[in-house]
């Protein structure tokens, strides 16, 4: 479990009365003390709320915030992500900028794990970013193999690019573009605000080498070997 993951996106939120305005009847009838009493953190008490209301996972506190199904997701276990898809959640649902819960197991660098249970329901592991970003594209260039490998096996496509800044780009080119920029000089911020490329780099230099370049060359060996063709 990633501590800071929690920390920074599941901060307190308790699921009070809001959540019975436009929920389903099945959290309605689940009981105000038992919505009031929900927090997200708590995966014990989600565990134990999903098994008795249909859709839980779905319930999200407004549409520009992500659903409790893309919050355990992005750095609860897998088995819960599991229950909660067994338990109704919309695995094919998506937020207003295009992300879901498979994004979010990427972003937040969770259990690759997740990324079959919520494919093999039907969650679209190309999911497209309004910046035309992938869950793939995030994983390649964050240097994250096991994410890389799980999208590949859950059918990411490799083909796909990238507008973000205006440049195109697959996943293995900005694979590589990090890879180029972490083995050269640091990049600074105000260089990261001319390209894509550099952009990449300074988001991951500023992780203080949490993306080593090691990681980078399996991503890319794993890419280049699910190149069509191949």
């Amino acid at each position: 479990m990633h501590i800071r993951n929690i920390t920074l996106l599941l901060a307190p939120l308790v699921l009070g009365a809001v959540v019975l305005q436009g929920c389903s009847k099945s959290i309605e009838k689940a009981g105000p003390e038992a919505i009031q009493d929900l927090d997200q953190r708590d995966y014990d008490a989600v565990e134990k709320l999903a098994k008795s209301v249909k859709g839980l996972g779905d319930f999200r506190p407004s549409p520009s915030e992500s659903s409790i199904l893309e919050r355990v997701a992005a750095s609860g276990p897998s088995h819960l992500v599991q229950v909660l898809v067994e338990g109704g959640a919309n695995v094919k649902n998506k937020a207003a900028d295009g992300h879901n819960a498979i994004t979010m197991v990427v972003d937040f660098d969770a259990d690759p794990a997740s990324i079959k249970i919520l494919a093999d329901a039907g969650a679209d592991p190309n999911a497209t970013r309004s910046d035309g970003t992938t869950p793939l594209m995030s994983a390649a260039q964050k240097g994250r193999p096991a994410m890389v490998e799980a999208l590949l096996a859950a059918g990411a496509d490799t083909e796909l690019k990238s507008h973000f800044l205006g440049e195109n780009a697959t996943a293995l080119q900005m694979a590589k573009a990090t890879r180029a920029l972490l083995a050269g000089p640091r990049v600074t911020t105000a260089q990261a605000a001319t390209n894509m490329s550099a952009l990449a780099g300074a988001a991951v230099t500023a992780g203080a080498g949490k993306t080593k370049i090691e990681d980078l060359d399996k991503v890319i060996q794993l890419l280049e070997s699910a190149k069509p063709g191949k």
